[in-house]
């Protein structure tokens, strides 16, 4: 796997803040690289707790093949991203790709392509060894 490919977090309005958050931090303390996707670039997204985050990238500007990996949170942001088109569009090409595919508790439910390398957790207890098998996975 080429490493010095980013990592894709989809995100939209009512992610869930740790699920969010914490693999974004650790990812970056790492010293991978992280793209931050939305509907719409460079506008606010509020988590459940109303933390914002601003993407970097809408999904129309993202090309899947360019990610190592893509990871959804839970929270409400989930359903959106598992009913959008264009953010299943993007997940089934970084999967056809090579990209593994990653979710946290709701967001399991937003990928939806079968026989894809897959790591999940089910919700924030299990954020220590979620971001173990990242790094695992981007070695």
């Amino acid at each position: 796997m080429n490493t010095s490919k980013p990592v894709a977090i989809l995100v939209h309005e009512g992610y869930q803040d740790l699920e969010f958050w914490y693999p974004l931090l650790r990812l970056r303390e790492e010293g991978k690289p992280v793209t931050v996707i939305a509907a719409e670039a460079d506008k606010t997204y509020f988590s459940q707790l109303e933390y914002p985050v601003i993407a970097d990238l809408g999904i129309a500007q993202a090309k899947a093949a360019d990610y190592a990996g893509v990871f959804v949170t839970g929270g409400q942001s989930a359903k959106f991203i598992a009913e959008e088109p264009r953010m299943q569009a993007f997940i089934k090409e970084a999967a056809a790709s090579g990209a593994f595919l990653a979710s946290i508790s709701e967001g399991a439910n937003a990928i939806k392509v079968k026989g894809s390398r897959e790591i999940k957790a089910a919700g924030t207890n299990d954020l220590p060894e979620f971001c173990k098998s990242l790094f695992a996975a981007l070695k």
